[in-house]
């Protein structure tokens, strides 16, 4: 069930050496340079070409880097970090791009999550992500790395591969023989209904056998001493009507509500970000740290996002769906959080009471506005236009409109849209 993980699973061996960690040199700045080396700078999406291959797991190397800055920011977190984006708006000069990394992250995120949680203290180390790949997401990395318990929800990613990329080496060693063993005997695969390509038994000689070639493969390929806690995983397709019984499923015993309940939230699921995101906080969920995708072709001005519905499904390529970055701005700011920046298509907030007060808050991480999330490169203009284009072949609705003014109808908010006004 959702309240624990697999049986099989187990706490993977390996410790952290405090002391060895804290015998290192460089600052804060040097330690996030230096895991944009062993990690990956940008993420594959935008051409990271010596991305670490994180399908495979962490590596040493990786873990140790993680571990320096963790320690660097324990030591001088009394003492404030400055965290103003630059002045520029090009797309290979967009803000943070000092301190973005990309371990497991799918750009740079995992660089401004570690900033968020070294500046602010890590707290009860509990994240929730909706939208994820197994071995791909905003919170893979605080789970290995930084201990975080860990509930990862999708309508797509199966179950059984999620599982088996984060057991222990015996356990998905396990699962891909038995699954041979029943296909040797002229029996069904149990695998192959999950999208799954069928292992060999030359693949099983591998050093790390493939579960679905060449896209999934487990945590430990690389051998590197790790400890985490396996995040709980479900794939279903979520609702207002279902998203609380499954959070509170997983933390079962746990403060999921209110203040100081859940550390760290990311929802991005082509879709009904804004709808799913209002709900829970109106039920009370109040994050740390927020984390949503939004729509970058809709525009920094418009307050919209497609109509809900419990069963929303449109191709990516169709450019359809999600909200804008106002009106998931104006959301949060409804709710007392301060929005402090993006990550290419990723908006970023932190709950009010979560800042240091005064000057030392306002240096730590700066109010924004949503201008900072568009880049105004020719290259990346034309192609928003193109996708604003198909993107307004079917309605969308107006939101958190000011003063309690009624929405515009869908005509007008249409050449809205294509005016950006």
């Amino acid at each position: 069930g959702i309240g624990a993980p697999h049986p099989s699973y187990e706490y993977s061996a390996g410790r952290r050496n405090t002391r060895e960690m804290r015998g290192m040199g460089g600052s804060v700045a040097e330690a996030h340079k230096y895991l944009q080396t062993v990690c990956g700078y940008r993420g594959v999406a935008n051409g990271d070409s010596h991305h670490m291959k994180s399908k495979k797991g962490p590596t040493q190397a990786s873990i140790e880097a993680n571990q320096r800055l963790a320690v660097k920011y324990d030591e001088g977190r009394a003492k404030g970090h400055e965290f103003a984006p630059p002045d520029y708006l090009v797309r290979n000069k967009a803000p943070w791009r000092r301190i973005e990394y990309s371990c497991f992250s799918q750009t740079g995120d995992d660089g401004l999550l570690t900033r968020a949680f070294g500046v602010l203290g890590w707290g009860n180390r509990r994240s929730v992500e909706i939208g994820y790949a197994p071995h791909e997401g905003n919170s893979v990395n605080l789970i290995l790395n930084f201990q975080f318990e860990g509930l990862l929800l999708d309508g797509y990613s199966e179950e059984i591969v999620t599982n088996t990329w984060f057991s222990t080496m015996s356990n998905y060693t396990r699962v891909l023989k038995d699954d041979l063993a029943r296909r040797s005997k002229g029996q069904e695969s149990q695998l192959a209904q999950y999208g799954a390509d069928l292992v060999t038994a030359q693949d099983m000689r591998m050093k790390c056998a493939p579960l679905c070639a060449p896209e999934c493969y487990n945590v430990h390929c690389n051998g590197a001493d790790l400890s985490f806690k396996p995040p709980k995983v479900r794939k279903v397709f979520l609702t207002k009507k279902n998203l609380r019984g499954l959070i509170e499923g997983a933390f079962e015993g746990s403060q999921v509500w209110g203040d100081y309940g859940i550390d760290y939230f990311s929802i991005d699921i082509d879709g009904m970000e804004y709808h799913l995101l209002e709900h829970l906080l109106q039920e009370g969920f109040r994050p740390r740290v927020i984390t949503s995708e939004f729509a970058s072709h809709l525009g920094p001005r418009l307050s919209v996002t497609r109509p809900y519905s419990e069963d929303f499904s449109v191709g990516a390529q169709t450019w359809q769906y999600g909200a804008s970055a106002q009106a998931l701005f104006k959301l949060l700011k409804r709710f007392q959080y301060r929005f402090i920046g993006c990550v290419d298509w990723n908006v970023y907030f932190i709950a009010e009471h979560e800042l240091p007060r005064g000057s030392v808050g306002d240096r730590a991480f700066p109010a924004q506005q949503t201008d900072v999330c568009f880049y105004q490169d020719p290259g990346t203009l034309r192609s928003e236009r193109e996708r604003l284009l198909k993107a307004v072949e079917v309605p969308w609705v107006e939101v958190e409109t000011s003063n309690g003014a009624q929405p515009r109808s869908w005509e007008t908010l249409k050449g809205a849209m294509l005016t950006q006004q």
